[in-house]
């Protein structure tokens, strides 16, 4: 049976960021192709979209996952920009927490796309407009949003194991 995922989303009202992003930043412009060192850089004080530059043991600080995870329960956008490779597993947990993750990767393939339209469950951003991400995300109408957000309660199930048997 699916899963009814409506009383888990997050109210907008305790939506308290436009976006969000805490991961490792490293300095060579080859790492995430440059592109989570220029967010660290522009929204070092931004209160709308929110960059948590951590270091490369960040798994062993203390309630490291808890702030992971709260930063994207409580925004409404989750930044998926690539780190060494393309792929991450950042747009899965978005879409577990019913945030609309943001995929800033050229070319990546992702999972069941023959039986999932990412297209209506993410934003996918080029990668020469990252400098422009949050003009782009706040152009994102209302209704699109809400629209998104129900697609996203209707197809959570698909990313999560709940020990159920089936497919």
């Amino acid at each position: 049976s699916t899963r009814d995922w409506s009383s888990d989303v997050c109210s907008s009202d305790l939506l308290t960021s436009l976006a969000s992003f805490r991961g490792t930043v490293i300095g060579s412009k080859t790492y995430s192709r440059g592109i989570r060192q220029l967010w660290a850089e522009m929204f070092k004080d931004d209160s709308e979209v929110k960059i948590h530059v951590v270091n490369p043991d960040h798994e062993t600080e203390p309630n490291y996952k808890w702030a992971y995870y709260n930063d994207m329960s409580t925004s409404q956008f989750c930044l998926a920009p690539p780190g060494w490779a393309s792929w991450t597993p950042r747009v899965f947990e978005a879409l577990a927490l019913s945030c609309i993750p943001v995929i800033v990767t050229d070319g990546n393939r992702l999972p069941f796309e023959s039986r999932t339209k990412y297209q209506d469950i993410a934003l996918f951003v080029a990668e020469k407009k990252a400098n422009k991400i949050k003009t782009i995300l706040k152009s994102v109408s209302k209704q699109k949003i809400n629209i998104m957000q129900t697609r996203i309660r209707q197809v959570s199930d698909r990313f999560l194991y709940t020990g159920h048997e089936g497919d």
